[in-house]
């Protein structure tokens, strides 16, 4: 699988660059990339919740806090990015940022609140599915290296080649492989839905 100096390179080689080194090496294309890299990233985890980005802990109570509008308190964990589904361990009813999940739209922000690093919420045994900045290539999905490549070589073109025929065409494949990536994650992020699901069934049988 591909490293993070090997994911820049087949960015660069989109552009008809040559590879780089190292992130530090001072040339333009590694200081470039090196200023566009993690906030591409983020962004593109933020953008769509891929399997390996995706993390499920049951949250420890913050017992010296009591806030006036929620009876329990959770401290986030360190990796934490964004959430994704809050599950209630005592009756299974799921709390998520999918407006499809509530009748009215502002319920959400009565149910639970996220402030700085905890979660605030009225149920007293939880777990939280969220995202993190999994920043190991290794766990990346093949499709996703090559479709962050394209995003790299289409943010850093402007920057380091003057072809704007390069960079349109970064960006239209950069579109064809980020929808090929989140189709194929998505797939599997179904098949661990259901499992889920079966799971709750024959739990609560």
């Amino acid at each position: 699988m591909a490293s993070k100096i090997q994911v820049i390179n087949i960015a660069l080689r989109h552009l008809a660059e040559q590879p780089i080194g190292a992130i530090d090496e001072g040339s333009e294309a590694a200081n470039v990339m090196g200023d566009l890299y993690d906030y591409a990233l983020e962004d593109e985890i933020r953008r769509f919740p891929y399997t390996w980005a995706t993390r499920t802990a049951t949250l420890a109570q913050v017992e010296d806090e009591t806030p006036p509008d929620y009876a329990y308190v959770y401290q986030l964990p360190a990796d934490y990015l964004m959430m994704d589904r809050i599950i209630d361990n005592r009756t299974s009813t799921t709390y998520s940022t999918d407006n499809r999940d509530y009748n009215n739209i502002n319920m959400r922000y009565r149910e639970w609140a996220i402030r700085d690093d905890k979660l605030y919420i009225n149920s007293s045994s939880i777990c939280l599915e969220y995202r993190v900045l999994e920043v190991d290539t290794t766990k990346w999905d093949p499709s996703f290296v090559m479709a962050f490549s394209y995003k790299l070589a289409e943010l850093a073109g402007p920057s380091i080649t003057e072809s704007e025929r390069l960079i349109a065409r970064a960006e239209r494949n950069y579109i064809r492989h980020i929808n090929e990536a989140r189709a194929s994650n998505g797939n599997e992020r179904n098949r661990d839905t259901r499992l889920s699901e079966d799971y709750l069934n024959a739990r609560n049988a």
